[in-house]
């Protein structure tokens, strides 16, 4: 299966010439796949899963396969984002994750992925993490049109709230004690997670032209790169932005961040698109920590 994106629309399609001679399954291979991979990555296959069993092609071998898959996924990853070390939850998360692919390329996808590839394809959204968001809502939607997927073992009618904001009625994960996920302290929250929605936010004020909320991110001791001082330099962006036609795009792919306390630096593939202009650049923002707000200290091209 090979899935393309072009101009906001993403397709998928099905040939043999896209088939690999050999793959390797290897857990010691994924033992430095960060957690926002891997946890998303995870959901990414059980979707797969979740969807055979109510594929218009289905049979009850994959059905079984798809069950196995969706069991031994649930099962793995709580270990596995709590340690990425944990060999024995990287085994069983790459056998529910052979089980999903083969499901894949056995029968067909429904709703679900069409959802997905829509919303990915129009505003450029990660793919893994699109499918993680959705699945509990598809497969809601989706419990009185495929009675006996829902009715499946792995698919319990588990309380919603064990995985869900109160107020949705998204089906819980599979396997998952209630009271197991009520009663855990939650972890501490990862000051990197901060970081990065900090830094969206940023990318974000741009695209939507809103000169304020994005100098609002820059720290009052900002150095421009370029040696101008700072008041040319908003003067500069000011109008930058001012002579932007039409709706601007920009995301920011493969985003890293370094984290020391009170600084931090993040490094990023920035991808911009206007109506008439396209660039692809290589980013780096220093940021500090001021009164509780990531604010950006310097602004410089990585190449």
């Amino acid at each position: 299966i090979l899935g393309q994106t072009e101009n906001g629309l993403k397709t998928t399609l099905r040939s043999p010439k896209v088939l690999p001679e050999t793959v390797i399954y290897d857990p010691e291979l994924t033992v430095t796949l960060p957690d926002f991979i891997s946890g998303p990555s995870g959901m990414n296959a059980i979707a797969h899963a979740v969807e055979a069993l109510y594929a218009e092609d289905a049979n009850p071998v994959i059905s079984l396969m798809a069950e196995e898959s969706i069991r031994a996924i649930a099962e793995a990853l709580p270990g596995l984002l709590a340690d990425g070390k944990d060999m024995a939850a990287r085994e069983k998360a790459l056998y529910g994750a052979w089980l999903a692919g083969t499901c894949l390329g056995s029968v067909g996808m429904a709703i679900h992925h069409k959802i997905c590839h829509t919303l990915g394809g129009s505003f450029d959204l990660n793919h893994a993490d699109v499918h993680c968001l959705m699945i509990p809502y598809s497969a809601a939607y989706n419990r009185e049109a495929a009675p006996e997927a829902m009715a499946a073992p792995v698919l319990p009618d588990a309380p919603a709230q064990a995985v869900a904001p109160a107020q949705s009625d998204a089906p819980a994960l599979p396997d998952t004690p209630a009271q197991a996920v009520a009663t855990t302290t939650p972890p501490a929250p990862d000051p990197r997670d901060a970081i990065r929605a900090r830094v969206h936010a940023w990318a974000d004020a741009w695209s939507r032209k809103d000169m304020p909320a994005y100098l609002a991110h820059y720290d009052t001791a900002f150095t421009p790169e370029d040696g101008l001082a700072p008041a040319a330099w908003t003067q500069q962006r000011t109008r930058r932005i001012a002579g932007k036609r039409g709706a601007i795009a920009v995301a920011l792919r493969d985003l890293t961040v370094t984290y020391a306390g009170r600084t931090a630096q993040v490094r990023f593939e920035q991808h911009y698109r206007s109506a008439n202009y396209r660039e692809v650049s290589r980013k780096q923002l220093d940021l500090v920590l001021r009164d509780g707000q990531w604010c950006i200290v310097r602004e410089l091209n990585a190449g």
